[in-house]
């Protein structure tokens, strides 16, 4: 199934990328002069994982939500296409991932790759998404919607050419970013999610 993002969510994009440099100025100059961090010194990285799809007793009346890159346009994650059982969950790398957990898709269709996504449930998922586990001094909220604005760079840097490359966890663990402090974060946080509620 293909997710597309309708018009009301781009203008949403707009304010939230608006009020974002208001606030923490231009990400590539950062003129406030934040601390810089890479994302491995703030947060866990957690890879998912797949398993066999020969095996039915690993999926056929499964519980535990399985998320692959294809779902990460939902943005918002909250329900999942295909669940695991606890058995396929046991013989495969796939990992829990916390609800409140960025996520970003390493590889996919069209321009899936380099697209971020929150968790509001506890899921796990394939091996080309990577969860973004952050530590108490980076609200999450904060963090999606920093990615999301860092979404063309972080094409630009994956491996491979034209629509055909893939970032990976090495590329994720080592990219830079501006951390402000938590109360502005928090603050900004709560601006996206008044912003996100209105739409209702």
């Amino acid at each position: 199934m293909k997710y597309r993002i309708s018009t009301s969510l781009l203008n949403q994009s707009k304010s939230f990328k608006s009020r974002f440099i208001e606030m923490f100025g231009n990400l590539k100059t950062n003129e406030k002069d934040w601390p810089i961090k890479l994302i491995k010194e703030i947060s866990e990285c957690i890879a998912g994982g797949t398993p066999s799809t020969t095996k039915p007793e690993y999926w056929v009346d499964g519980v535990i939500p399985w998320m692959s890159s294809g779902e990460i346009n939902k943005f918002r994650i909250s329900s999942t296409e295909k669940k695991i059982t606890q058995i396929g969950f046991d013989n495969c790398s796939t990992k829990w991932i916390p609800a409140q957990t960025v996520l970003i898709a390493l590889a996919g269709q069209g321009k899936t790759r380099g697209k971020a996504a929150i968790t509001e449930i506890p899921l796990c998922a394939n091996q080309s998404i990577i969860a973004i586990k952050a530590n108490k001094k980076i609200d999450p909220e904060f963090l999606l919607q920093y990615l999301t604005l860092e979404y063309d760079n972080l094409r630009k840097i994956s491996n491979g050419d034209g629509g055909r490359g893939g970032l990976n966890k090495r590329i994720l663990e080592n990219y830079p970013l501006m951390i402000p402090p938590l109360k502005l974060q928090r603050e900004f946080a709560e601006f996206s999610r008044k912003l996100d509620k209105s739409k209702y």
